[in-house]
Order: C-alpha cells, then sequence, then structure tokens
C-alpha cells in the first residue's frame, strides 16, 4: 500500500513538474492562427494578424481562442478593469476613432475623433493622446469618454504595469509640461503647479512613503508628497526613489541614505546604514 502511495506520489509531481510546459503549448496553439497574442487579463487577449502586405491587424480572443473582437483594427489595448480600447485606422462614418468593448466583445463606448486616441480607459476615467501636428499631446477623460482636459500636456504619467491587472489607483497622476513636472487629479484640477524637475518618470510608488524625488528651481534636490507638500528641503545635489523605506540622496561628494522612519525623516551616513543592516541580520 505504502509502494502504491508512493507511486501515486511522484506520478503527481511528475504533472505538476510539468504543467508550465502544456500551458505553454497551449499558448503556442492559441497563437496558431495569429501572428502573436498578448497577455490574458480578464481572461482577454490582444490577437494580431497580419495581411498579404504585412500590416497588422488587431482584435481580442478569449482563453479558448474564440474570437470576442475580429482582428480588423489598427490597434488594441489590454483589458483594464474589464474594458478593453480598439482604435480604427481612420475615423469612421459616424467620426469615431475609437471604441471601448466588454469581454463579450460589446461597445459599450464610442469616442469621438476629437479625443483623439484613447491610451488609458477603465469605465471612469480615461487618457487620450492628440497626433496632429506630429507633436503628442495628451488629456484626461471623463467616465463618458468626453474631454475633461485640452490637450496641454507632453505627458500624463501612470504605472502601466498595475493598470493592466486593475485600474490605476492613485489619485494623482504625475503630468509633464516642456521639461517641468506636476500633480493633476482624475478631475483635472491641478494639485501641484507644473514647476519640477524630476528625475524619473515612474509613477508608482515602490513603497508607502508617497514621495517623489524632485529638482527646484535652482537645481537643488528634495521630496514632495502629491498634495504638493514639501517633505524633505531641496538641499540635495542628487535624489532619488524611495524603496522599501530608504532613498539614496547626494549631497557634495558623499552620498548618504534617507530613511523613511515615520513621522519624521532623518539622514543617516552609509556607515550608520552597513551598521544598521548589519544588526537587523543578526537580529534575524
Amino acid at each position: 500500500m505504502r509502494i502504491w502511495t508512493s507511486v501515486v506520489s511522484i506520478f503527481i509531481l511528475i504533472i505538476s513538474l510539468h504543467s508550465p510546459v502544456w500551458a505553454e503549448a497551449k499558448e503556442l496553439e492559441l497563437s496558431h492562427d495569429y501572428q502573436r497574442t498578448g497577455y490574458s487579463y480578464h481572461g482577454i487577449r490582444t490577437a494580431v494578424k497580419a495581411s498579404a502586405e504585412g500590416k497588422e491587424h488587431y482584435g481580442y480572443i478569449d482563453e479558448e481562442g474564440t474570437i470576442v473582437v475580429e482582428c480588423a483594427y489598427r490597434y488594441a489595448l489590454d483589458f483594464i478593469n474589464g474594458i478593453g480600447v480598439l482604435w480604427y485606422e481612420q475615423p469612421d462614418e459616424n467620426n469615431i476613432l475609437c471604441i471601448a468593448v466588454d469581454t463579450k466583445g460589446k461597445t459599450i463606448i464610442e469616442f469621438d475623433r476629437e479625443v483623439g486616441y484613447v491610451e488609458y480607459y477603465d469605465g471612469l476615467h480615461g487618457i487620450a493622446v492628440n497626433n496632429e501636428n506630429h507633436q503628442s499631446k495628451y488629456a484626461l477623460l471623463d467616465a463618458n469618454g468626453n474631454l475633461l482636459t485640452g490637450f496641454i500636456y507632453d505627458d500624463i504619467i501612470y504605472n502601466q504595469f498595475t493598470a493592466h491587472a486593475e485600474k490605476i489607483d492613485e489619485n494623482v497622476l504625475l503630468v509633464q509640461i516642456g521639461d517641468l513636472y506636476g500633480f493633476i487629479d482624475w478631475d483635472g484640477n491641478i494639485v501641484v503647479p507644473v514647476q519640477y524637475s524630476i528625475k524619473t518618470r515612474y509613477s508608482g510608488f515602490k513603497d508607502d512613503s508617497k514621495l517623489y524625488p524632485c529638482y527646484d528651481q535652482s537645481g537643488k534636490g528634495g521630496y514632495i508628497n502629491t498634495s504638493g507638500q514639501i517633505v524633505i528641503p531641496f538641499q540635495y545635489d542628487e535624489v532619488n526613489v524611495f524603496d522599501r523605506g530608504y532613498a539614496a540622496v547626494k549631497k557634495m561628494d558623499t552620498m548618504d541614505l534617507s530613511i523613511n522612519m515615520a513621522p519624521k525623516y532623518v539622514i543617516i551616513s552609509m556607515i550608520d546604514m552597513v551598521t544598521l543592516i548589519s544588526d537587523r541580520l543578526e537580529m534575524g
């Protein structure tokens, strides 16, 4: 009996070890009729077919490879919050340039040509880009797909990696005009004026500090929060993103580490930092 149990256990182990191979085979099978397919979000993935001339056409398929939306569009965004967005090559007879669809492929919103191309839409908010005159300008959209702002921003930056799986959960967005940055909310209201230089355009935070490393007009670096409050004064030659409570900052020719210790922030030297890490390792 024990021998039979062992054999069964070994068989189950073999199956579990080989399951990634089966998943990969299914992926290849799904992709066989397409030039390529995207990752699956909300059970739907983008699919791309190429015409005889080599032109790519986008659509959607489900996990079984069943067509949800025919590959007849210029581009398709990954599903976000159960909604996908498709771009027409040219505005249709009703002057529609983009549409939003649900997981059944049903059109839920038609975006007018004046909206431009929709780069993000989750059913509550949207971001659109207009490429007229070969210069990209960005604007916010409301839940109905209408423009909330004009196309005044050179970029509206958000964390695309979290946006695939779920709607953006940040209440403010980093915006760029020229070489300067600020924050706006989803209603288009200015939260932080566009007046700061930011080293990194990464909009997601790696910890709960919610602090942005930025530089004032004198070139000194410090940290502001998304309410525009200066949390750490502008006094450094170089500042970096907080990661798990720490951020590397440079003042003159020395490298310090800024440590996030609520409710205040203090600066400790590299030597102190090494000692702190060693003590923590010894404590387990």
